[in-house]
């Protein structure tokens, strides 16, 4: 029998390479040119701060107790709501804050990627706009720019969608902050209750069949009690 030669071994791997990547981008494509959705999220919930001390120096602290957490986002769905995978892109400010004697604040503005599948969503995101606050106690005013500094983030939430644009949601995150070459804090961790709202949508047509919609979220998938049948 003759033997496949490693050559053809190997352009017949990156054949299929290719086509698993093509794939990909197709699923994360919208099926209509134009077709994406808008919509605005908030979160609030708790925070803890880890290994500060040098970011918050010389107040500092190795470890806080829970505090609050609150973010504000604005974002674009890149797909017509019907792909089994989407892509969202936008901006999400994040205000975390708690006390060890002092009370430390975190605030920064970041520009997000969050890839979505279904009723799952992946997040991240990287900023050089932060500013910190140490006070005696916790509120919104005297924060100071830190510059120099890289501020990222990961995140994983759970969805519920209650309509078709209105999603409730359980999302985790961590922060870390990077500055001369030292990681602090590391990380903050924020646990928060998310609420989602569809405001726009383009390039979409009407309502589809089994009770969804291709004016709707893609985590939508027909209407649920209490507000409708289940299905």
């Amino acid at each position: 029998m003759r033997k496949t030669s490693r050559p053809a071994r190997s352009r017949r791997s990156q054949v299929m390479l290719l086509a698993g990547l093509l794939a990909l981008l197709d699923c994360l494509a919208p099926s209509r040119a134009g077709a994406v959705a808008f919509y605005v999220e908030s979160g609030l919930g708790t925070a803890k701060f880890r290994s500060g001390q040098s970011f918050f120096a010389p107040s500092g602290t190795s470890s806080t107790g829970y505090g609050m957490a609150f973010d504000l986002g604005f974002f674009t769905a890149l797909s017509d709501g019907e792909t089994p995978l989407e892509l969202h892109v936008g901006i999400q400010p994040r205000y975390s804050t708690a006390s060890q004697g002092s009370s430390f604040s975190l605030l920064s503005a970041y520009p997000v990627a969050r890839l979505q599948v279904s009723r799952i969503s992946f997040a991240a995101g990287a900023t050089s706009l932060v500013w910190k606050r140490v006070a005696a106690g916790a509120g919104f005013d005297d924060f100071d720019r830190v510059y120099s500094s890289l501020a990222y983030f990961g995140e994983v939430a759970a969805l519920w969608p209650v309509t078709p644009d209105f999603t409730l949601g359980l999302a985790g995150a961590a922060q870390y902050v990077s500055r001369g070459g030292v990681v602090s804090p590391s990380p903050i961790l924020d646990i928060t209750m998310i609420m989602r709202f569809y405001v726009g949508y383009t390039g979409r047509g009407t309502a589809g069949s089994g009770g969804a919609s291709s004016r709707s979220s893609n985590e939508f998938k027909g209407w649920r009690y209490p507000f409708g049948e289940i299905r």
